[in-house]
Parts: structure tokens; sequence; C-alpha cells
């Protein structure tokens, strides 16, 4: 799944660049530098300055090939999207969503955002909601099975409640949560102050910090508490699709950088 993951990852770059081969030398450390940036903590909480950037999870091994093909080629399929397309999109997510959805609940908001910003076509927008519609419907399916009908003494689900509660899962595995912020979120932020208008006439460029910002205001807002005792659980569940996206948006934003500065070279 790593090397997947990395041959995926050199796919969506190379589409950036235009399939241009004499780019091809940069993907390799274009696909290894975010690697700090899919990691988090075996066992939160982890009260560091750094954010849960510490450890690479089997799931989210497994997940992320997935998640960025479904970036990849819901981006490529927007201004044509069609039946057969919608049912390979669909395909994708229901993978993601047997081993990991988090991911899919960002996609479902962005994706459509994404099509009405950018797509001019209202009958291909059409379709683009109708995608996130039944995605979100098989996610109410799953959240409805496992929630309501999986009965175990291992896995209490019925146990469990989602809250609102700003910031109490950041502050679970960061004693400091702007410290985090910076590290975490620093580089992709610096390309986007310094290239912000090459990187947003950029329609792929726009689809990844949309895909992110939800997934950020999940993690910020969303908890999971013991209906019996009110406590906080020990896993933070609504992490993962802020990892999985950070990861789509650095790779985004790295290899649109050096795409500048190549095209800098080649104009001098």
């Amino acid at each position: 799944m790593i090397i997947s993951k990395r041959r995926i990852t050199e796919k969506l770059i190379s589409t950036i660049n235009d399939h241009d081969q004499s780019f091809s030398k940069y993907y390799f450390g274009i696909s290894v530098l975010p690697i700090f940036m899919t990691n988090m903590p075996t066992h939160p909480p982890f009260r560091g300055l750094w954010p849960p950037i510490t450890w690479i999870n089997s799931t989210t091994i497994a997940v992320l090939p997935f998640c960025i093909l479904l970036f990849y080629y819901s981006y490529l399929y927007a201004e044509i999207l069609n039946v057969k397309q919608i049912l390979f999109l669909l395909a994708l997510s229901l993978i993601i969503i047997l081993i990991k959805p988090s991911y899919l609940m960002n996609f479902v908001l962005s994706y459509p955002l994404y099509m009405l910003i950018l797509i001019k076509n209202k009958q291909v927008t059409s379709k683009g909601f109708l995608l996130s519609f039944m995605i979100g419907v098989m996610l109410l399916l799953q959240f409805i099975y496992i929630y309501f009908f999986i009965k175990s003494d291992l896995i209490q689900y019925q146990n469990v409640r989602t809250i609102i509660a700003p910031f109490s899962a950041w502050n679970r595995i960061s004693s400091n949560i702007p410290l985090s912020a910076l590290s975490w979120f620093l580089l992709p932020v610096i390309i986007l102050i310094f290239y912000n208008k090459d990187l947003l006439n950029k329609k792929m460029y726009v689809f990844s910090p949309l895909n992110f910002i939800f997934s950020l205001v999940f993690f910020i807002l969303m908890e999971q508490v013991a209906k019996s005792s009110n406590s906080v659980l020990g896993a933070v569940e609504f992490l993962w699709q802020l990892i999985i996206s950070l990861y789509i948006l650095s790779i985004v934003s790295i290899a649109y950088f050096i795409n500048s500065i190549k095209k800098m070279d080649i104009g001098r």
C-alpha cells in the first residue's frame, strides 16, 4: 500500500505538471517530503508542542491511496462527469468506507462546493451534487449499522455519542495549539502566501484547500464521549480526515511550487 500511495502521488504530480517528463526527477522528493504529515500518535494524548505526527497508523496506510485516487479522479472527471465515472467514484468511496470513512465526511461537502464555484456546466455540476449525496447516503447507512446494529462487548458503539466541543480533541493531543498548528500547516501556508496569484487560478489547487478546510473544521469542532460518564474517549476519532487532507494539500502545494520554480528557470 505504501508503494501504491507513492505511485498514485506521482500520478497526481505528473498531472499538475502536464506530464512533463523533465519534472519526473522531483517525484520521489515530493512524495517522500510530506511523510511526516501523515502520522499520528499511537496512544493519545500526545501532550507535546508538536502536532500528532509521530507514527504511521496501518489504517492510514491502507486507506490513503484510495483517498488520493478519489481526490484525483473526482477532479479529473469534474467537467465531464458521466454515469460510468460516477459508478467508479462510488466504488472508490465504498472501499474507503469499508477501511476508514472519515475522509468522505469532508469530501461530500468540498466536492459539490468545488463544482459550484469552478465548473460552469450546470448539468455536470448537478451530477457532482448527486455523487456527493449518494456517498452521504452510504455514510449514513454505515453509521446506522455500526451504532444501532453491532452488538459487542468489545465494541460498544451504542455507548458513544458525538458532541460539538471546540478544540477538545486538539487539546488532548497538544499542549500548545498555536505552535502545533504552525508546525503542522506551515509548509502549505507559506506556499499559498507567496504563490497565491498563481495557485488560485489552478482548479486542482482550489479543490485541495477546500477539502482541507472542511476536515480541519471537523477536527476542531467534533469530539466523542461516553454516554454514561460524558468523558472523552481514548482515540481522537476526527483526526483521520485531517491527516489525509493535509497530505493531499501538501503534495499539491509542493508540486505547484516546484513547477513555478521550474518555469522561472526556463524563462531566464
